[in-house]
């Protein structure tokens, strides 16, 4: 699904965003899988994530320098890009990506949103 969005649609501005680049590869099903999986665990107030297919969209592929599938790249909520993996990956990876990206500051403050 070329830029398919797999968020749940929230006002706020979520503090991450997993970029799935794929193809019809079985890693590729993996990996959306756990990404999707890993999202809604967190919350999808604090991580979205979309779908590149790089058959489709080759030249967005292109423009982020992705050559091979699957790749993540996870990006903070200003667009720039926190990590980047190639291959598939475990849950507990996806998780640990998160989780170094999610400040306590951005807890806190999404918490005091929450209460506001």
């Amino acid at each position: 699904m070329p830029g398919a969005r797999h968020s749940q649609g929230t006002a706020a501005v979520a503090d991450l965003e997993f970029v799935l680049y794929s193809s019809a590869c079985g890693a590729c099903r993996l990996t959306r899988e756990r990404v999707d999986l890993v999202a809604g665990a967190v919350g999808r107030d604090r991580v979205t994530w979309r779908e590149v297919d790089v058959v489709a969209d080759p030249g967005n592929a292109e423009a982020d320098g992705v050559d091979r599938t699957p790749t993540v790249v996870l990006r903070r909520s200003d667009g720039t890009e926190a990590m980047r993996a190639v291959g598939l990956p475990t849950i507990e990876q996806v998780l640990a990506a998160v989780s170094a990206h999610l400040t306590p500051a951005t807890e806190r403050a999404r918490g005091e949103q929450r209460l506001a």
